[in-house]
Formats: C-alpha cells, structure tokens, sequence
C-alpha cells in the first residue's frame, strides 16, 4: 500500500483525496495535514511515496525540503503560479496542476499512478546510473488521461534538464497531439471529415470522444505509449488499436491552411 501524505488546509482539496482513496483503499493510505509545521514533522517519520502539496492553501509555505523525497503532485493557486512551480525544475514534482484541475481530476490521477507506479515512482534511476530510461504507458481513451500522460513525460524531461522551455512547449503540443489522433481517428473510428462537421457545427469534442469511446466495439482499446531517454535524445511511439491510415499519403497530400480547425496532427509530429 503507498502512503499519500495530503498538505492541505482546503477543504475542497480533502474531499477530493478522501473519495479518490475510497475508491481505491486496497492500494492508498493517506495522511493528512493541514499546515507547513505539521507536514513537515510527519515528514520525520513517515516516507510517503506521493505528497499533494497544495500551495494555494494559506498555512502552506513554499518550502523545497519538502521536494526531497517522493513523487510530488503540486497544486497552484492559478495558473501564474503553476508555471513558478513547473519553474523549480524539481525531478520529484510529477506533475503541476491548478486547484479546479485538481479537484476534477484527481480519482483519474490516482488510478494512473497506480497503474504505472514501477514507472513513475521509479524515474530517474536508471539515468542517475548512467544508463538509458525506458518504461510504457497503457492509456484508456479518455483525452483527460491523455494529458496527464503527457504532462508526466514532458515534466520529467524539463525538470532533468532534458528539454529548456521551448522544447518542453513544443513537445507537449505534439505529444498532446498525437494522442489525441490516437484516441479520436485511430480507436474511435472518428473520421477527418466527421469531425470537421461536428465542429462546424457547434459540438464538443469531448461529447463526441465519449460517445465513441463507450460503444461496444471500441470501449476495451488503448493507446499505447512506449519511450527511451537518454542524456542527449529521447524517442516516443504512440499506438493505437485502430485500423491505420496511409500516413505518407496524408504527409504528401497535405496542403495548409490556416483557416482549418484540424488535420495538422502528423504533420506537426515530423
């Protein structure tokens, strides 16, 4: 069982951790405090291998001793002071998010940490080392976990020097991206030219990916997200279980347009 140490006086933060772990008590143990001084005295004398940090709680401090040990979940106020924290460079924050992204999404964190734990909660050991940094992912078709996916991979290269800004904003909208393709062309069967007339008229992405994704045929495949790192270079390779496409046709028959709200995807990729 992994022990989950919660610094956070808010109680929409609480709630939010105390159904999470409900659903999943067999595998979480939390802890909960409440201020700076508390967390850090339990700190002495529990090793949580996840601490939520919720520094847009009044009676928490910006404090890095308590990056030293464990994956890190931070939450920010807004997203200003996401990017201050994202800014640290810190290799055990996992991943940085704002207090409604939180609150909306941490059942789906949790159940991705446990699905990936020998991965997450083992990063940076093999390149600490010497040697190269491989590991998967298996992802449902929900976009949302797509993100969160992506947030821990683009993360980690950033905050071990893998990637400056730049290269961490680009390699989050192409990894974004293509997940997304993933998900809505490859598993879903949502065609270019159904998903033009769904936007154009108005619709949701989102509603449409869940209406998909639940159909009988489609509702047990995942994305597969496979990578190697390395000090000077890194490989991803995304796959889904769809049909496939002739992507070099799609590449040679591309024709950009500006005024297009989609189809860029593997072009972007390249």
């Amino acid at each position: 069982m992994k022990k989950i140490l919660v610094s956070s006086s808010n109680k929409d933060v609480l709630n939010a951790v105390k159904n999470a772990c409900m659903t999943y008590s067999d595998y979480f143990d939390p802890l909960y405090s409440p201020d700076t001084d508390e967390t850090m005295s339990l700190m002495d004398y529990e090793i949580p291998e996840v601490k939520v940090l919720d520094f847009s709680s009044k009676d928490i401090d910006n404090m890095d001793p308590w990056f030293h040990n464990g994956g890190v979940i931070a939450i920010a106020e807004d997203p200003r002071q996401a990017q201050e924290l994202e800014d640290m460079k810190n290799q055990n924050i996992l991943i940085v998010q704002t207090l409604h992204s939180f609150i909306s999404s941490f059942s789906r964190l949790l159940k991705v940490l446990w699905s990936n734990q020998h991965i997450l909660f083992n990063r940076g050991m093999q390149e600490s080392m010497g040697g190269l940094e491989r590991g998967k992912f298996i992802c449902d078709n929900d976009p949302l976990n797509a993100r969160l996916y992506t947030s821990f991979l683009v993360n980690y290269l950033y905050c071990s020097n893998r990637i400056d800004v730049h290269g961490r904003y680009a390699l989050q909208t192409t990894l974004q991206e293509l997940l997304a393709n993933a998900i809505e062309h490859g598993n879903c069967g949502i065609s270019y030219i159904e998903k033009t007339q769904w936007i154009e008229k108005g619709g949701d992405m989102l509603d449409l990916v869940n209406e998909r994704r639940n159909l009988a045929e489609n509702k047990d495949k995942k994305v597969h997200i496979s990578y190697t790192i390395t000090k000077k270079m890194s490989t991803f390779t995304i796959k889904d279980e769809g049909q496939g496409f002739d992507w070099k046709k799609q590449i040679d028959d591309f024709q950009p347009n500006v005024l297009e709200s989609h189809g860029r995807g593997i072009v972007l990729s390249m």
